[in-house]
């Protein structure tokens, strides 16, 4: 089933842009939509739709993390603890024209 969350980390655009590199150019299995903007805090907030919770905890553990790792290391500096996520119930979700369409699994309506 369809998962969504959001976090934040306490690092900027040129941090986010070392580590998006150490994670390499490989396809992302599971993940319909990323997107990262500026918060009120000075960092990034990460907003990320997936096929499956899964999906997203198999990328975080086999890509994001070491990525993390290894920047951190690299600038002598410790790794930032995990961010804490919130859950986002998705109600819809649409692709923008021109984009890869695929479809997603919504999860049925509340009642």
């Amino acid at each position: 089933m369809t998962y969504a969350c959001h976090y934040d980390v306490p690092a900027g655009p040129e941090l986010y842009r070392q580590v998006r590199a150490a994670m390499g150019d490989e396809p992302v299995e599971g993940l319909v939509v990323h997107l990262v903007t500026n918060n009120d805090g000075g960092g990034l907030r990460h907003f990320s739709v997936w096929e499956s919770q899964g999906d997203w905890e198999r990328f975080r553990q086999n890509r994001v993390e070491p990525a993390v790792q290894q920047v951190f290391t690299a600038a002598g500096r410790p790794a930032p603890p995990r961010p804490v996520e919130t859950e986002m119930e998705v109600v819809d979700l649409q692709v923008g024209e021109g984009q890869r369409a695929r479809e997603v699994k919504l999860p049925a309506p509340s009642t």
